[in-house]
């Protein structure tokens, strides 16, 4: 079991191999994360560490599914 500190701090995905696919409005959303209103909506919950951390997982995240999308096809990736 992972503890919430650590996931917090932590800036890789916990399972990237269970991302195969992904809702087509999710990825935009993720895509238009912005670290100013994460640290904004979370200020009272998450330390800038954190907040780097949760911003480093979405790049991975974002990241990954970009490189599927281009090796796939959206169609195969995106629903």
């Amino acid at each position: 079991m992972i503890s919430l500190a650590r996931f917090a701090r932590n800036k890789e995905a916990k399972a990237p191999k269970d991302l195969v696919r992904c809702d087509r409005q999710l990825l935009e959303k993720l895509k238009t994360l912005d670290a100013g209103a994460l640290t904004e909506k979370t200020k009272h919950y998450l330390t800038k560490e954190e907040v780097k951390a949760v911003m480093a997982r979405r790049d991975n995240i974002v990241g990954q599914f970009q490189k599927m999308i281009a090796e796939k096809g959206e169609n195969e990736v995106l629903y």
